[in-house]
């Protein structure tokens, strides 16, 4: 310090509240000294010349303690290491400085304003800043400096989600910072929301397995949660219904888990149809037509991972008729009839004519349905599965009149050759048939002999078939050369097409005359190919239903036969 006045002797000396200063050079008005330490306060300055006159300047020095007026930055971690700028006055080089008592790692003097120290490790919370020079002042900063704790992670809620990401998780804990990020696994997560105990991520896309999750704060510390999160691909549970027709279209509900929006859905190999999102545990499917038999049903993620559910879906074949019997039965229904066939379900129902009967499964070839009521005549025979499936029988059920009237006809359902063992055997042909089918009554065939004419035989009435069509209506009617509607009705209920029928008849209901061997089969007892007879066309309404052609007696044809009485 420079110290002016007057009188000054060549070789003074200056003394700072008792303690002699050092002067470095003097004139007789200005003397350059330096001050030596001294406690805080004001002291008198007393410059002395060598011939012992002085001058004292009371309180003309003030000693000002040592002083911190900021740190910066202001915060860190507990582990140390933040290099902090202190500014302040009066700042000596040597000065030393602690953190909460702690020494700092290193400290550099910069001027007599600022030092630059690195802080030490120290548990968190406000602690002193304290520059102490080497006289020993030291200066103060309360509560100058904050020891910011590590963020701790206590829990991650979900812990486990879909490899595709997405999952919205909280993770709970302590000591988050303002703006923390996360990783689980590496990857960073997005973060949405946090407070000092509690972060909202949504997690990010990453491989199948169990991932670290960490948590770092702005001032790069961390906390680890090992194996803090489980990744896993989706997987399957269950599938409702299981089972559906192989033409596709069921809605099926598949239950699992780690499901995301966008998941495909196969079925055997085969896309579904539609597939919608419902959430992370289900979806639901259509089904795409497939063949019969299990198959494995798959998700797949967006990512390509995927979870299987083997053999997790039947598709069922639909059913098939390929016969039933009777083929016929009275149109008051209780007829009990086998349908053959395959593929069918317990539960399957029956309908004749779009009315349901009462249906007994016996195995996937067979049911027994015992018919409805239903008006005279044929109708469609329909078998459906409980899944909706369903098929036609290949041919129909006629419901008959009931009871059976007489002049009903129908032709026999067997052929057999021209040996009919004569008119009697031929009746009794007749007669087995209405017997077999409830008909009642007696049944003659439609038959002449040499001797004896088919007019004669048969009862004059309304003829008709079991199907109640009227083919004429009455006996003259029948013998006039052409009937109303074809006799092609079998005794089983069948509809024929074209077949021939043994007669020996004209259209006038009479033996055409001439040798039996000719006309008759030597009167139905011949099977020889030597011999004719005449026969009949079911498929036609002219007189050729009952006088068309002459044929072998070897050949096998069948036979009309009319309910008599």
């Amino acid at each position: 310090m420079v110290i002016s006045g007057s009188d000054f002797g060549a070789t003074v000396s200056v003394s700072f509240g008792g303690a002699p200063g050092s002067v470095s050079s003097s004139t007789s008005d200005t003397i350059n000294v330096v001050t030596p330490a001294h406690a805080a306060g004001l002291v008198d300055v007393v410059v002395t010349n060598p011939d012992g006159q002085f001058s004292t300047l009371v309180n003309g020095f003030t000693y000002e303690p040592l002083s911190v007026t900021s740190v910066s930055p202001v915060s860190g971690p507990t582990a140390g290491s933040t290099s902090v700028t202190i500014t302040g006055s009066y700042f000596v080089s040597g000065a030393g400085v602690t953190f909460g008592g702690a020494a700092a790692g290193s400290v550099t003097f910069v001027s007599s304003t600022q030092l630059t120290a690195v802080t030490p490790a120290h548990a968190a919370g406000l602690v002193d800043v304290v520059v102490t020079n080497p006289d020993g002042q030291s200066g103060t900063l309360v509560n100058g400096f904050t020891y910011v704790a590590p963020p701790s992670i206590a829990s991650v809620t979900p812990n486990s989600g879909s490899t595709v990401g997405g999952t919205a998780v909280v993770i709970s804990g302590s000591d988050f910072g303002a703006t923390p990020s996360v990783t689980f696994g590496g990857a960073a997560a997005s973060v949405s929301s946090s407070t000092s105990d509690t972060i909202n991520v949504v997690t990010p896309a990453h491989a199948a397995g169990a991932v670290n999750v960490v948590v770092t704060n702005p001032d790069g510390q961390f906390s680890t949660l090992v194996n803090g999160f489980t990744y896993f691909p989706p997987s399957i549970t269950s599938v409702s219904p299981v089972s559906g027709p192989t033409a596709g279209g069921t809605v099926v509900t598949i239950t699992g888990s780690y499901f995301v929006s966008g998941a495909g859905v196969t079925f055997g190999g085969a896309a579904a149809g539609s597939v919608t999102f419902v959430s992370s545990t289900q979806l639901t499917a259509v089904t795409p037509a497939h063949a019969a038999g299990l198959v494995d049903v798959v998700v797949t993620n967006p990512d390509g991972q995927s979870g299987t559910l083997v053999n997790g879906f039947t598709y069922v074949a639909p059913p098939t008729v390929s016969s039933f019997n009777p083929r016929i039965g009275p149109y008051t229904g209780d007829t009990s009839v086998t349908v053959t066939g395959s593929n069918f379900v317990s539960g399957a129902i029956v309908t004749f004519g779009g009315v349901a009967g009462s249906v007994t499964f016996v195995s996937s070839t067979e049911l027994t349905a015992v018919t409805p009521a239903s008006a005279v005549g044929y109708v469609t025979v329909r078998v459906i599965n409980p899944d909706g499936q369903s098929a036609n029988a290949p041919y129909q059920f006629l419901y008959r009149i009931s009871p059976v009237p007489i002049g009903t006809v129908f032709v026999t359902p067997a052929p057999s050759s021209g040996n009919l063992r004569g008119l009697t055997g031929a009746d009794n042909r007749c007669q087995f048939y209405a017997n077999g089918g409830g008909f009642g009554g007696t049944w003659k065939a439609w038959l002449s002999t040499s001797t004896v004419n088919a007019n004669t035989r048969i009862t004059d009435a309304t003829y008709r078939r079991l199907d109640n069509v009227i083919v004429a209506n009455s006996m003259a009617d029948l013998t006039d050369g052409s009937i109303a509607n074809r006799i092609n009705v079998s005794s089983d209920g069948s509809m024929l097409g074209f077949q021939y029928v043994w007669t020996g008849t004209t259209a006038a209901g009479v033996y055409p005359g001439g040798s039996s061997t000719t006309y008759s089969c030597s009167d139905w007892a011949s099977s020889s190919s030597s011999h004719s007879g005449i026969g009949g066309f079911t498929s036609y309404t002219t007189s050729s239903w009952t006088y068309g052609s002459r044929l072998t007696c070897n050949s096998l044809e069948r036979l009309y036969c009319f309910k008599t009485s």
